[in-house]
């Protein structure tokens, strides 16, 4: 699917849904590591499936791309090395550019 001039693979099969979710946008007044959970929680249907980075950056298009990769990557991501002092736990990575959502995270 094409979004912001990006082409991003549904992992759910469900290109529908995966639509809905790339085209509602957060308020910009919230931290950049919740715009980054928010997002995933709508891409996975609350943790169900598996997510890209592609994803979520395109869900994020008024966003730094850096910065979104960096959250995925990084410092949300339980299994990469402790680069930042500043870390949250969302998510798991399952293999390159492949995420989870970890279970405690699954809801708002």
């Amino acid at each position: 699917m094409q979004t912001a001039g990006r082409h991003v693979e549904c992992l759910s099969g469900d290109k529908e849904r995966c639509e809905r979710a790339l085209s509602s946008n957060p308020s910009n007044d919230e931290p950049v590591q919740k715009q980054v959970l928010d997002a995933a929680r709508r891409l996975t249907d609350n943790g169900q499936k598996p997510f890209t980075l592609a994803q979520i950056v395109a869900a994020l298009p008024e966003l730094n791309q850096g910065t979104v990769r960096t959250h995925v990557s990084s410092r949300c991501c339980v299994n990469s090395p402790g680069n930042h002092l500043h870390r949250w736990p969302y998510f798991h990575r399952v293999r390159r550019g492949v995420y989870r959502l970890r279970r405690p995270f699954f809801s708002s």
